[in-house]
């Protein structure tokens, strides 16, 4: 927590020169040391890896059942594969300003439908209930 509030009071600090930055972290480190910026652009790079290829595969995963052809499988992480290509294209403050929005709007529909769901069994179930 401490490395995140001297993040935080650095970046503050530096409001001025970091509100045209897309990554201002990054700025932050070549500010430092230009051998640091590019030790924390390496560390962003693997955690951008390590995040994507699990994502990519519970795509795939959750797209296919348990029984469905390799073939098939292969063919829906090629496509996958081939739009996050597509999309790593844009440029990063572009694609947050798509994906942030888009995950909210997703999340508030999920979350309505979870609420829905909840209370239409309720209902049936105090339905069945009233009718023994």
């Amino acid at each position: 927590m401490s490395g995140a509030l001297l993040l935080n009071v650095a970046m503050l600090g530096h409001v001025d020169t970091l509100v045209n930055v897309e990554v201002p972290v990054l700025y932050l480190a070549q500010q430092i040391s230009p051998v640091l910026g590019l030790i924390f652009a390496f560390i962003l790079l693997e955690e951008i890896f390590s995040t994507s290829a699990p994502m990519l595969w519970t795509v795939v995963d959750s797209v296919t059942k348990q029984d469905t052809k390799k073939s098939v499988k292969q063919g829906i992480l090629i496509a996958v594969s081939l739009l996050s290509l597509i999309g790593a294209q844009l440029p990063f403050g572009t694609l947050v300003g798509i994906v942030y929005p888009f995950t909210g709007y997703f999340g508030i529909v999920m979350l309505v439908l979870f609420i829905g769901r909840e209370v239409w069994e309720n209902r049936k179930q105090r339905a069945v209930e009233e009718g023994d």
